[in-house]
């Protein structure tokens, strides 16, 4: 996909990529869910493909469109449960 936006995209032209790290759940309760920070692997990628880095900027999510932030630690009262939520998105710029 981004071959081909670079291919039909002009010279001078930008490209903004919108991501938010991956949350890989739990496989049982014996393990815990991990984030795993997808937009670092596309930086990578669009970089060694002729995009050229311009910017980022990071998003924070507001509290009302991020599910149970809190939830666990309200739910049981320990310091230690804690759920890994997306509270965050990259908005990664380039230029072609």
């Amino acid at each position: 996909m981004f071959q081909e936006t670079h291919r039909i995209t002009k010279e001078g032209r930008f490209l903004v990529v919108n991501t938010s790290p991956i949350i890989i759940p739990r496989t049982s309760r014996a393990h815990a869910s991990k984030r795993y920070p997808i937009s670092f692997d596309l930086h990578y990628y669009l970089v060694n493909h002729g995009w050229e880095f311009i910017d980022d900027i990071i998003w924070l999510k507001p509290e009302s469109s991020v599910k149970n932030r809190n939830g666990c630690f309200v739910q049981h009262r320990k310091q230690l449960a804690y759920k890994p939520n997306a509270v965050t998105e990259y908005f990664m710029v380039y230029r072609k």
